[in-house]
């Protein structure tokens, strides 16, 4: 059995990497780094964070000087600006890499025949999972988020694939679906897999989706920036993560990060080591994570557990924020059954803040556990406590509608935080 050592820090592999990206426009502006001799981690932590504001305002400033760039993808498909990320046919490679290697890791091998519900266009991740399936001899079937329900029905039929590689909010809209049209168990009689490519399931989810389908559910973690970074081998477990063009790190606030140490807890940085071009230096993925240390069975490779979307946040008006993580723990761990959840704060007659969490799932649940769930709600931080105490948010209030009315969108989330304040306190920073 493989065993891996602790993190060590790469400096090879990043003095390489920030030889390449100082020739960028982006970090050439930055005069200072340059001066910056980096020997060892703490050498490393002088750098600046960047972050997606700066690769969605300078897209084209993050490719290096004389670089042969062959393709641009675009993140943010239904926002009217997007991040630009550049490949050259070595980064693109390296991508398919990846991608391979973490398809076999949840057994995905030849033989499988793999049906890709992506979107492909300048902004998708399709084309990348399309050539990844075909690199590691399965058969993919690139069937478009674009068609019909009814048209991936009858291709789901025709095709039979053994696999399915989906947005977990698209797979569970489908799902309901093919139940109510009766075509479900045609589509799924001979699937055994199924790959959410997405927000991390919950619990919850991941039952609905494995019932329906008669399989298994594992997530597949990354994002358009970094590409695929990590993924599930078995259902609920940790994401393993791989390092061999990564450099990852985490952020534990107040100034202080880490390499992935077992036990860390915070935000996630990403360096890339080997992409030419458009090179991320301590990018902030804005996603929290928990390190649980290294994995025994693949070389660089490190389990972490994904707590939630830390750019998924609502402010109090009083600075307080709520970040979907701490509210989807709770939920998950008083309603473990929930598909789908939707927070959303809106101003209460009186002018102060009124937060609605509502569920969606399969079953009835009692009103003494949405009650329950209300109350922990309230007791999610000693600033939620204080806010409550203050009348700053007035009350929090929790509802359940039926899995079959929740709303999931083609991107993937079947979680959404919503603000529909007209005053929003977005200039105010959270404490």
């Amino acid at each position: 059995m493989l065993q891996s050592n602790p993190m060590q820090f790469p400096r090879v592999e990043v003095h390489r990497a920030l030889a390449n990206a100082y020739t960028a426009k982006f970090y050439a502006l930055r005069q200072h780094l340059r001066q910056l001799s980096v020997e060892c981690y703490e050498d490393f932590r002088a750098i600046p964070f960047t972050h997606p504001t700066d690769l969605l305002a300078h897209g084209e400033e993050f490719v290096p000087s004389g670089m042969s760039v062959t393709r641009v993808f675009l993140s943010g498909g239904t926002q009217t600006s997007y991040k630009r990320i550049y490949y050259t046919n070595e980064d693109w490679n390296i991508a398919l890499q990846t991608n391979a290697e973490l398809f076999r890791m949840c057994s995905i091998g030849p033989g499988d025949k793999v049906a890709i519900l992506q979107p492909f266009a300048p902004w998708s991740i399709g084309p990348v999972y399309q050539e990844s399936t075909a690199q590691i001899g399965a058969l993919a079937i690139p069937l478009g988020i674009h068609f019909h329900q009814d048209t991936i029905a009858n291709l789901l039929q025709v095709h039979q694939p053994t696999v399915i590689l989906a947005p977990p909010s698209f797979l569970a809209r489908l799902t309901q679906h093919l139940r109510e049209t009766g075509a479900l168990s045609r589509a799924a009689l001979t699937v055994r897999l199924l790959v959410l490519a997405g927000e991390p399931l919950s619990r919850g989810q991941r039952a609905f989706l494995s019932a329906a389908w008669q399989a298994i559910a594992l997530s597949l973690y990354g994002s358009a920036e970094t590409d695929s970074l990590a993924v599930q081998v078995e259902p609920g477990g940790p994401f393993h993560f791989l390092t061999q063009t990564i450099f990852p790190e985490v952020d534990l606030r107040e100034g202080r990060t880490t390499m992935f140490n077992k036990g860390a807890l915070g935000n996630l940085l990403i360096t890339t080591l080997a992409r030419r071009s458009t090179p991320l230096i301590r990018y902030e993925l804005g996603d929290k994570i928990e390190v649980e240390g290294p994995c025994s069975l693949h070389e660089r490779c490190y389990l972490i557990r994904i707590l939630g979307r830390g750019s998924q946040s609502i402010i109090l008006s009083d600075g307080t924020c709520i970040e979907s993580y701490q509210v989807l723990s709770i939920v998950d761990e008083v309603i473990p059954e929930f598909v789908a959840c939707r927070v959303r704060v809106s101003t209460g007659e009186d002018g102060s803040d009124v937060l609605e969490v509502t569920l969606y799932s399969n079953d009835d649940v009692p009103d003494n556990e949405l009650t329950k769930l209300a109350k922990c709600l309230g007791r999610l931080s000693v600033d939620v406590e204080d806010a409550l105490a203050a009348g700053t948010l007035s009350s929090i209030h929790v509802f359940h509608e039926r899995a079959d009315n929740m709303p999931v969108t083609q991107r993937g989330k079947l979680v959404s935080f919503e603000d529909d304040r007209i005053d929003r306190p977005e200039s105010r920073v959270p404490r």
